[in-house]
């Protein structure tokens, strides 16, 4: 997924529910780019904020506590969004704001990279009569 983003050490990167930043810290540390990230959790936010410290890359990653439905960024901010296992849990109306201000926040021909999962549960029709 990271590969496809072409991140380079010019590239700004906003990810989307970091908890406690271990892809934000990989970004910063592989391809030297500067990575912004918010999470909804206080306490994720807290526990990235020190993790972010004690593997030095202050200077490239900030955490902060946010909501992807209402980001606190400028219009035509980011080169890359990366949201990862988020917008499954949420209901679809949040969803399409979440993917609005995705878009909101993209520069033009940015890349917007997501992995998430769906799950259908199917049931057999029973055999017992």
């Amino acid at each position: 997924m990271l590969e496809a983003c072409q991140l380079h050490e010019d590239s700004h990167v906003l990810q989307v529910a970091t908890n406690t930043g271990a892809t934000a810290i990989h970004i910063a540390k592989e391809y030297n780019a500067k990575v912004s990230g918010i999470d909804i959790n206080k306490e994720a936010v807290q526990k990235a904020k020190e993790i972010i410290i004690r593997e030095n890359v202050q200077h490239l990653v900030q955490i902060q506590q946010g909501n992807a439905t209402q980001l606190p960024f400028d219009d035509a901010t980011f080169d890359v969004v990366i949201n990862e296992a988020m917008l499954t849990m949420l209901p679809q109306e949040l969803k399409e704001q979440a993917l609005a201000e995705y878009r909101r926040v993209l520069k033009p021909g940015g890349i917007l990279t997501t992995h998430d999962l769906v799950c259908r549960l199917y049931t057999s029709p029973s055999t017992r009569d």
